[in-house]
């Protein structure tokens, strides 16, 4: 597939990224210069994820508790069961 720049890009230049690279494999690297991005596995440790996960959950579910409550299960783009915002 071909991508066209926008009419209103003007200044915008593709560089590929070049090694050598301490964090990333050459894999990765390939993956950003072809797609614009690559998975970055293991970043955060899972003893933190799951810190996070009990801290939000509780809060999702509130969310979520309400949402049901309302017209057709949803207030904006927040649908209940579905996708919350509850930050």
């Amino acid at each position: 597939m071909s991508l066209q720049q926008h009419e209103k890009n003007t200044d915008f230049v593709w560089r590929d990224t070049q090694g050598p690279f301490r964090i990333i494999t050459e894999s990765q690297a390939d993956t950003w210069n072809q797609d614009g991005g690559f998975l970055l596995e293991q970043v955060i440790p899972q003893s933190t994820l799951d810190e996070l996960i009990a801290d939000i959950d509780p809060m999702e579910a509130k969310t979520n508790e309400f949402l049901r409550t309302v017209k057709d299960k949803r207030q904006f783009i927040a649908r209940a069961d579905e996708i919350t915002f509850a930050l």
